[in-house]
């Protein structure tokens, strides 16, 4: 049987008239495209175990095969677990291991050279794996989010001359008036008998003359009861996010994107520090 209309035109509607008169129906479309995606994934299975570059390079099948035995170890259940448990795979299976489909970690410190050249003329571009962010977002222009060799160096080169040796002996009075304060925060607590969590004390330090010196503008960390706490917890949930963000970037992404009311919103609320503990 003929049917007038062009295959670019067929809407839902036509198909579902249409595919049952030629003896398909829903349940066969439903095995046609399962059977596709098989297909498709034990194409890209044998391809990662059998036809990569790196297939002679030794690591766990599972770790080869799917991103899920790392998610397994760095997101859930675990969390941050897998720079661990890489160890142990070197244990058993040396110094040159597959820890992903895509990547190879080694643990060989005469190797550093090779990855990291100092001669800039031996150009290595960054991995996309780590490039969470679209072109649209804001993080998208730092320094650390830059993927190409010549686009780093170019970014690095317009802040070079205020991290120059010279630049560092100039800001020495304003760190030596931060250490200052901070010491006399500990000879209080001393004093008052009172328990320092010297990661937020530090945290704070160190935020402050960062502040201070790169953007103009102090702060005041030190100042604080507990220090940089609230801080520092936003950033090691932030740091659990971006592991989050590279098996998933589409959600790094939409939350960089959300309308700043809702994203004070949700920032505000007091589960943040809880997830971050």
């Amino acid at each position: 049987m003929d049917y007038p209309i062009a295959i670019g035109s067929l809407s839902a509607a036509s198909l579902a008239c249409i595919l049952p008169t030629i003896g398909i129906d829903a349940t066969s479309i439903l095995l046609i495209f399962l059977s596709l995606f098989l297909t498709f994934y034990t194409y890209i299975l044998l391809s990662r175990l059998y036809l990569s570059p790196i297939s002679h390079i030794p690591g766990p099948r599972l770790a080869v095969a799917t991103f899920w035995y790392e998610f397994y170890y760095d997101i859930w259940p675990n969390s941050h677990q897998y720079i661990w448990k890489i160890r142990d795979l070197h244990t058993k299976y040396g110094p040159v291991v597959r820890i992903n489909p895509i990547h190879v970690h080694i643990s060989d410190p005469a190797f550093y050279e090779e990855i990291h050249p100092s001669d800039p003329r031996r150009k290595r571009n960054r991995d996309p794996w780590f490039s969470h962010y679209d072109k649209d977002t804001v993080l998208a222009g730092a320094i650390l989010n830059s993927m190409e060799h010549d686009l780093h160096a170019r970014r690095r080169k317009a802040v070079a001359a205020y991290f120059s040796k010279k630049s560092v002996r100039d800001v020495e009075p304003l760190v030596q008036k931060k250490i200052a304060k901070l010491v006399a925060r500990f000879e209080q607590a001393h004093v008052q008998d009172q328990i320092v969590n010297l990661i937020d004390a530090m945290s704070g330090l160190t935020m402050d003359i960062i502040s201070s010196y790169c953007f103009g503008t102090d702060t005041r960390q030190l100042d604080l009861p507990s220090y940089a706490q609230s801080d520092v917890a936003r950033m090691v949930l932030g740091v659990k996010i971006r592991a989050l963000g590279r098996h998933f970037p589409y959600i790094l992404n939409t939350a960089m994107k959300l309308n700043p009311y809702i994203a004070r919103f949700l920032n505000s609320w007091p589960e943040n520090a809880q997830l971050a503990a």
